[in-house]
């Protein structure tokens, strides 16, 4: 008797196990459908909602990453086609003064250049990228971008995300880990890549005109082709950066403070280049200063 019902107990246990599998399963189905749905809507905060549930779905259920993946990819295609009117042009001065603000503040955080919604990517794609590519990394114990190895963080652990072509202008890209992503062609004007993780990405032919570059690893990275008018590049590393040539680094917003192969480095005309940017960078910093100096004067007393 004490054998049957030991045995009767066993198979009850299977069959509760067996349901609660079905049922978990139909749930994470249901969810994955709702989030589907919302990903359709002509309501810019509908899409977000249903791609947050999607990034949800996957934590709770990891099975269906490949699954989520997938419709990431597609949905990133299908919003970010290229824009076909380039955007308007902008004073130098203004650049400039706009990168460093950008590098000061990313010392700390991140902000993405001041353009206008028309002129970057729409929010929904900007946090469809965000969940594919995984969150800001900060994995090097004493925080040396130069030292620590990016690891597979990527919702697409195959690294084979691509975002070619794409119209991703303004994207924050900010201590991301870029690694193995191929960008070839994609419009990255104004995007913020401080501090991010770029080795052995693709960006041939990417147009990286007027984004910020500071402190970012281009270890491997491909670059021929790429458009690095007026970039801002503060301290980064692109010493083993694949096809850089002087003549992209002579239209960049480049600094002495970057790491460059020594052919181009050691260039006169990019070393006068260097000490351009540097004297304008300087002219801007201190009239900041002295504006702040002024407003807090003309402060009453006591504020």
């Amino acid at each position: 008797m004490q054998l049957f019902a030991l045995f009767g107990a066993g198979i009850a246990l299977l069959f509760t196990a067996f349901n609660y599998r079905l049922t978990r399963r139909g749930q994470v189905t249901e969810r994955f459908t709702k989030a589907l749905e919302r990903l359709g809507s002509a309501e810019k905060y509908v899409r977000i909602g249903g791609l947050l549930a999607l990034e949800q779905i996957v934590q709770d259920a990891p099975g269906q990453a490949e699954h989520a993946t997938q419709v990431l990819k597609a949905f990133v295609r299908d919003r970010a086609a290229r824009a076909a009117a380039p955007p308007p042009s902008v004073p130098r001065s203004a650049r400039i003064a706009e990168a460093r603000r950008a590098a000061r503040i990313g010392r700390g955080g991140s902000v993405a250049p001041a353009v206008s919604t028309q002129e970057r990517i729409e929010a929904d794609v900007h946090q469809a990228l965000a969940t594919l590519i995984g969150p800001p990394a900060y994995g090097h114990p004493d925080d040396s971008i130069w030292e620590w190895e990016a690891g597979a963080d990527h919702v697409d652990a195959g690294r084979a995300l691509d975002l070619g072509g794409l119209f991703l202008a303004g994207a924050d890209f900010h201590r991301r880990d870029l690694c193995g992503v191929r960008f070839g062609g994609a419009d990255l004007s104004r995007a913020t890549m401080t501090r991010a993780y770029v080795q052995g990405a693709n960006l041939e032919g990417a147009q990286l005109k007027g984004a910020v570059l500071y402190r970012a690893n281009f270890h491997g990275a491909k670059l021929r082709y790429a458009d690095l008018t007026d970039a801002y590049i503060d301290a980064a590393d692109l010493v083993g950066a694949e096809g850089l040539t002087a003549e992209q680094v002579l239209v960049a917003e480049v600094t002495s403070r970057t790491s460059l192969p020594s052919h181009i480095a050691q260039d006169p005309r990019v070393l006068a280049r260097m000490a351009e940017v540097e004297k304008v960078l300087e002219d801007e910093w201190e009239s900041a200063r002295r504006e702040d100096a002024e407003r807090t004067a003309s402060l009453p007393a006591g504020e």
